[in-house]
């Protein structure tokens, strides 16, 4: 039994090697076709490589044979190829699919960027539409509070008034002209700052209700405290001892200015206009010509130096952010007296081309230019009298009135105001003027704004102002002419007849270069009606 077992076993195992055998050699058969198979795929459309074309094996190069099963026979073709070099269709396959990829990489990136750009604009529009509602928001907010203030003040003095309790801190001359209210300066600074606030945005300046608004603060709050004689309800001392106040006092001055210049601007200009204009120019006044009834020197001192008008000691400078060149602004706002620096059919018209209502307001401005000039040192003044005279049409745009008080003789002086300024100017100017220099004497100015050279508007109102000046004039039917004031006065005549461009005497218009670019000319014609003007220098009164 043993025995048996034993060949059993042995059966066994020889069969199950066979088996064995058998699956390893199967195995192996279906190793080679898949081979076989994977060669042809790769390389069928490959030339056969013969001896002639092979790549000559260099000394050294290792090499080997590579069987390439291209049919059921399973030929093979033995080709030299470097031990380790790559195909060419596999190096062309890699650079094919490096191309690919970059070029999408790029494209994705120009995406990534777009989206960048449009989310970045997204957020800008938004943050400016947000920033838009939320200042019209506070402007109506603002504007509404400040009504209700200003009409409770108005409601109080009316009351007040109607009683007959008006303060009695005021003058008598000031209580015959309507301040029956003064308001405390707590709430004067905040209603101040308030307006401030409301100028300081887009929206204000281009809203007729903040000038009445601004109108208002000066007529109903400030000026009743400048008129006081109580120190403690002057509004403006509180503002005088720190840099808040400076630049509260700025923005106000700015304001005025710039409410004659809006004015100023309309072609048709109501009576309500011209009243408002005279609020704005009593509070010029005080603070630049007469003084607070109360430490009116303090305020003339902080609101002359903001205005460039006066010198202060050097523990009162005030930094440049909050000063405004009073002389150049208010020269700037007569240029537009009538809208335009020349108006149109000026030569036509003549003095009617410029509405009596608007020289009206432009006096008050030339006014208190005038008065705060005269106050200044000699460099200041006669800075204001040349831009004064640089001013296009200036006999037209302010009226006679204003105009005699620049001629005429003044109280408790032997020359006027006009031949003032020809003294001061020959003499702070000799220089220039023996080098024959007179532009640099005079304010620069650009002729594609203004179309007259300064030489010639400065010629035209020295010929006219001469016309009706007592002091240079001798045909006129005075005692007050001065043979030394009319001996500068042609002095000065001369100096600018040498300066003005060619051709401003002929019948035809001046044509003046302007110098656009390093390579060309813009051509300026001086308009008709100041050529005129300068013509008048033939006039009888100079051939006497």
């Amino acid at each position: 039994l043993s025995n048996k077992k034993a060949k059993q076993r042995q059966e066994a195992n020889r069969v199950a090697r066979q088996r064995l055998l058998a699956k390893k050699k199967k195995l192996q058969k279906q190793k080679e076709k898949q081979s076989a198979v994977r060669v042809v795929s790769t390389a069928p459309s490959s030339p056969a490589i013969t001896p002639s074309v092979q790549k000559p094996i260099e000394k050294g190069e290792v090499t080997k044979a590579v069987r390439n099963p291209v049919s059921k026979n399973d030929d093979v073709i033995d080709v030299a190829h470097p031990l380790g070099a790559p195909s060419s269709q596999s190096v062309s396959g890699k650079t094919s699919s490096g191309k690919m990829t970059v070029q999408n990489a790029l494209v994705q990136r120009k995406v990534r960027l777009h989206q960048k750009h449009l989310d970045e604009s997204a957020i800008l529009i938004q943050k400016r539409q947000r920033g838009n509602v939320c200042r019209r928001r506070t402007f109506a907010d603002q504007t509404k509070l400040f009504d209700k203030r200003i009409s409770d003040v108005k409601t109080l003095e009316m009351i007040l008034r109607k009683n007959g309790k008006g303060s009695a801190s005021l003058k008598k001359s000031e209580l015959d002209n309507d301040f029956a209210y003064i308001p405390p300066p707590a709430t004067v600074s905040i209603m101040a700052m308030q307006i401030a606030f409301l100028f300081g945005l887009k929206d204000a300046e281009s809203e007729d209700h903040f000038w009445v608004q601004f109108e208002h603060l000066l007529r109903y709050m400030i000026l009743p405290g400048l008129f006081t004689e109580d120190t403690n309800m002057n509004p403006i001392l509180p503002w005088l001892s720190h840099g808040n106040g400076t630049r509260l006092l700025f923005h106000l001055i700015l304001m005025s200015l710039k409410y004659f210049l809006r004015t100023l601007k309309f072609s048709e200009i109501e009576e309500c206009h011209v009243k408002s204009s005279g609020t704005v120019k009593r509070f010029l006044q005080v603070i630049l010509v007469k003084g607070s009834a109360s430490n009116g020197e303090e305020v003339l001192t902080k609101c002359r130096e903001i205005c460039g008008l006066g010198c202060v000691p050097d523990t009162a400078k005030i930094p440049s952010s909050l000063k405004i060149d009073f002389v150049e602004f208010c020269s700037d706002i007569l240029n537009q007296v009538g809208g335009k620096i020349v108006p149109a059919h000026a030569r036509e018209k003549g003095k009617q081309c410029i509405t009596e209502k608007s020289r009206n307001i432009s006096s008050l401005l030339f006014g208190v230019l005038c008065d705060a000039a005269s106050l200044s040192d000699d460099k200041t003044y006669v800075r204001m009298w040349q831009h004064l005279l640089c001013i296009p049409l200036l006999t037209w745009k302010v009226p006679d009135s204003s105009l005699q008080w620049f001629v005429a003789p003044r109280d408790g002086e032997h020359s006027s105001a006009f031949s003032k300024g020809v003294a001061l100017f020959l003499k702070l100017n000799q220089r220039n003027l023996d080098e024959g220099r007179l532009d640099l004497c005079l304010p620069y100015v650009k002729l594609t704004k203004v179309p007259i050279p300064s030489t010639v508007a400065f010629l035209s109102n020295l010929v006219q102002l001469c016309m009706i000046c007592p002091y240079v004039n001798p045909s006129l039917p005075s005692n007050y002419f001065e043979v030394e004031d009319a001996l500068l006065f042609f002095r000065l005549i001369a100096f600018v007849l040498d300066a003005v461009p060619i051709g401003t005497f002929s019948d035809r218009s001046a044509v003046v270069w302007v110098e656009e670019s390093s390579s060309s000319h813009v051509p300026i014609i001086i308009p008709p009606v100041i050529i005129d003007r300068c013509k008048g220098i033939c006039h009888m009164c100079y051939r006497n």
